[in-house]
């Protein structure tokens, strides 16, 4: 093996390591979506995505508070799930 090859080898498996020590907002998170690649130039994930809930329990707990009817209008056009990026945390499906 020349030089060059023995550098081209320590490069990629550096870049390996890398990347399993990267902490992604998805880490740890089932990855229930439906597989993706991350638009993101950047991040360039291929893979499942990672489903989040639409909304926020804290802004629901709110609106019931001030009334029934705001809290009822919340549940129903804020229902359902985005999937993003495990990665990079980029929105890529509503």
């Amino acid at each position: 093996m020349s030089d060059l090859d023995d550098l081209a080898n320590a490069v990629s498996s550096k870049r390996r390591a890398a990347n399993m020590n990267y902490s992604s907002p998805g880490a740890g998170r089932k990855l229930k979506g439906p597989s993706i690649i991350c638009p993101n130039a950047n991040c360039g994930y291929r893979g499942r995505s990672l489903r989040k809930a639409k909304g926020s329990l804290l802004t629901l707990i709110l609106l019931f508070a001030i009334g029934v009817l705001p809290g009822i209008l919340y549940l129903v056009f804020w229902q359902g799930y985005i999937f993003v990026c495990p990665r990079c945390g980029m929105k890529v499906l509503d």
